[in-house]
């Protein structure tokens, strides 16, 4: 079972343009939220340890650490620029939850585990080992076919349209439970 903790991360002094983080906490009160910052991440014991500073830009460090701290502590991790629409409390009776950005790849922008998944250890392996940015769809749609016990949820639930669609508004549909914004927070970068 998913852990009722939520993650969010933000690195660096600029702001970030979207902050939901005051209606996640408001769909999810009785969870325990984690707003990462480099302020918090170096006050933890295991941030001199942590390979996620070898990575020279702040979006690949945040992809790192969203695998590091989902295998270490559980929850739901949700980009910054994740919009809410209603709890995550149906989706956490499993031990891994991801959603396809479109038929061909996955997106980490929202996902759920329980602690020391298997999948996480594998994605964290190889960027401890290559330390190239294997990051984001391709890495963690190459890496779950190995656990076909996975819940993959269609677009429609997080990803109501996709990042070929930027400037749409993104119509939710009934399953939806949020509607992520596509990496609008750091200046358009994909």
């Amino acid at each position: 079972m998913i852990p009722k903790i939520l993650h969010t991360i933000w690195l660096g002094n600029e702001k970030s343009k979207y902050d939901y983080r005051d209606r996640w906490i408001k769909l999810h009160p009785d969870w325990s939220y984690i707003h990462w910052t480099e302020s918090v991440i170096q006050s933890c014991y295991w941030a001199q340890d942590s390979k996620y500073k070898n990575f020279k830009d702040y979006v690949s460090q945040s992809d790192y650490l969203r695998l590091f701290i989902l295998y270490y502590w559980g929850g739901v991790y949700v980009d910054m620029d994740v919009e809410p629409l209603k709890s995550f409390n149906s989706l956490i009776e499993q031990d891994f939850f991801i959603g396809r950005e479109d038929e061909r790849y996955l997106c980490p922008a929202v996902m759920g585990s329980r602690p020391g998944h298997n999948l996480l250890y594998d994605c964290l392996y190889i960027a401890n080992h290559t330390m190239k940015v294997p990051w984001g769809p391709k890495l963690i749609t190459e890496q779950v076919k190995k656990y076909p016990d996975i819940k993959i949820y269609s677009p429609e639930y997080f990803f109501p349209y996709h990042w070929t669609q930027l400037g749409s508004i993104g119509y939710p549909e009934k399953n939806s439970y949020c509607i992520h914004h596509w990496n609008a927070t750091r200046n358009g970068f994909k």
